[in-house]
């Protein structure tokens, strides 16, 4: 993409930028690490992917940086693509400040749900984050009293993918996709007071669960 083209498309969602450019850059680092587009041996990848024995055994920082890790090029492309799209309305629609919490609160929530559901399998990638991201996107159609058909189909799309496809994180998707519903509904008030406080409170309760999880040190079997 052409920098002024980037910039363009992008314009009031430097955050969304951001995101994406992060995302790529670590991708970009696995495959020269791995010397091939699939990544799954690289050695950052095998440093951030979330697995719950790992976490509970003194890495608990793989619950944030699974977010940022892809397994292959098409895994990478695909999220990042769907980040861009729409991270970047809802990014000019709440703000370059509430987006980033939203989106790592969402994050968060898929990786509690994976660690507490699926705990044995290993799991990495930004999809968790997105389907919360989707979620938000539905109620923030709801707040402006727009279309909410498109953003409702995008979830039924994605979510149907989820259930038929294999090598998906359900519980991942299904993890984000709820915290990003309870993120949607505290986003729905006019005030921008009570949208940070109530983006606040999701976001305590999540890292308080995530908190509890580390803390009790339950070795999954």
């Amino acid at each position: 993409m052409h920098i002024a083209t980037f910039r363009r498309f992008f314009r009031g969602a430097p955050v969304t930028a951001l995101l994406c450019l992060t995302i790529v850059v670590v991708w970009a680092i696995t495959a020269l690490q791995a010397g091939s587009l699939d990544t799954r041996n690289a050695p950052l990848t095998r440093e951030g992917f979330l697995f719950a024995p790992l976490v509970l055994t003194g890495e608990p920082l793989r619950l944030l940086s699974n977010m940022f890790i892809h397994l292959d090029l098409a895994h990478m492309a695909m999220n990042t693509f769907m980040i861009a799209l729409v991270g970047r309305e809802l990014e000019r629609s709440l703000g370059s400040l509430l987006f980033p919490s939203v989106y790592l609160f969402s994050g968060l929530g898929a990786s509690y749900a994976v660690v507490e559901m699926n705990p044995l399998v290993p799991t990495a990638g930004a999809s968790g984050a997105l389907y919360g991201l989707m979620a938000v996107l539905v109620g923030s159609a709801l707040r402006r009293g727009g279309d909410v058909v498109a953003p409702l189909t995008l979830v039924g799309v994605n979510l149907a993918y989820t259930f038929l496809s294999t090598g998906v994180s359900l519980w991942g998707h299904l993890g984000g996709l709820a915290t990003g519903a309870a993120l949607a509904g505290v986003l729905l008030p006019r005030s921008h007071r009570l949208r940070g406080a109530g983006t606040a409170v999701v976001g305590l309760v999540v890292l308080g669960l995530l908190a509890r999880y580390v803390a009790g040190g339950v070795y999954p079997q």
